[in-house]
């Protein structure tokens, strides 16, 4: 059975760039606000608003203000890839913010769903991103379905044109001229649609709109491709405080070389170095180098390795 889990990361612009929880940060394209923090939200401030409006309702308070960084974007949810990777080797990016990552052959392997949706809960939440999940039989329906409540984005055992009924048409938005003449046929969600014959939906909304539908719906293959392995890896900790203890380090250290070599595995690859880059809370990178005298894909003989080199390390500053 094929299960898409998508992974909508709606504050990807934001959390790529800076993932303070305890500062309000805002950021900004084309001088209006693009994505603004929890802290930067409780001074009223919310997206499209003008750069004088912000400063306005931020008063004395501080606002860390940030340009959006497409590239950034897309190198973070490259990163991204690689730690899915190692829970499933079928996987894409889909539009400029999500993972659709498919889970139903992994099911037997983490032993359940529940288990493969922690496991991604704890992944995301130690690298510092939140991300809104859908799970559906198709691509186009998970995403969708990331936009529900996570009651409905999540119950796989009801009926998938039932949980995609109350979702409101504008989420279409790459078809915006036939979601207009639906709204003004007076149609405004997904169910109110999905409700008129098929035949109709084709003669009113056009071809092109069939088949998006169709795919959504499984009706149609919608055959994407994979997500293609690099030959380097790269994947993040996010503390969220200040390490200022060398032995603090290794149960990150641990997590990410597990997702190392699950990520070996499944590129049948192996390595006979590892760099690790600390980020001091003054932002200075410190630089570590690891090195095996021969390759392979046993973290638990990376971590050994990686012990050794943090004890003989002195931090000028927190990571």
């Amino acid at each position: 059975m094929k299960l898409w889990l998508c992974l909508r990361f709606g504050q990807l612009p934001l959390q790529c760039l800076n993932r303070s929880e305890h500062k309000a940060v805002v950021v900004l394209a084309r001088q209006r606000v693009f994505r603004a923090n929890e802290c930067a939200a409780a001074l009223g401030i919310r997206e499209q608003m003008s750069t004088a409006t912000l400063r306005t309702l931020a008063g004395d308070e501080p606002v860390l203000l940030l340009e959006r960084d497409p590239q950034a974007e897309r190198r973070c949810l490259q990163n991204l890839c690689c730690w899915a990777y190692g829970i499933s080797p079928t996987l894409h990016t889909w539009r400029e913010d999500c993972l659709q990552v498919e889970i139903g052959g992994c099911l037997n392997l983490f032993k359940g769903l529940d288990a493969i949706l922690t496991e991604v809960g704890n992944g995301l939440r130690s690298r510092g991103f939140t991300a809104s999940p859908g799970l559906a039989a198709t691509p186009g329906a998970a995403w969708l379905l990331s936009f529900a409540e996570p009651d409905i984005a999540q119950a796989i055992d009801r009926p998938l044109e039932a949980r995609l009924a109350p979702l409101p048409l504008r989420l279409l938005d790459d078809f915006t001229a036939t979601v207009d003449s639906l709204h003004r046929a007076g149609l405004e969600t997904l169910g109110d649609m999905l409700a008129l014959p098929t035949q109709a939906i084709s003669r009113r909304c056009g071809i092109e709109f069939s088949h998006f539908l169709q795919r959504v719906l499984g009706h149609r293959d919608d055959p994407r491709a994979d997500y293609e392995p690099p030959t380097t890896f790269s994947d993040g900790y996010w503390y969220g405080y200040e390490v200022k203890a060398n032995v603090e380090l290794l149960p990150a250290a641990e997590q990410l070389l597990q997702s190392l070599c699950r990520f070996l595995r499944n590129a049948q690859l192996q390595t006979a170095a590892i760099d690790w880059q600390l980020t001091g809370v003054d932002r200075r990178v410190t630089g570590i180098a690891v090195r095996s005298a021969s390759r392979h894909s046993d973290w638990r003989s990376w971590l050994q390795l990686t012990r050794i080199r943090f004890e003989q390390l002195k931090l000028d500053t927190g990571v």
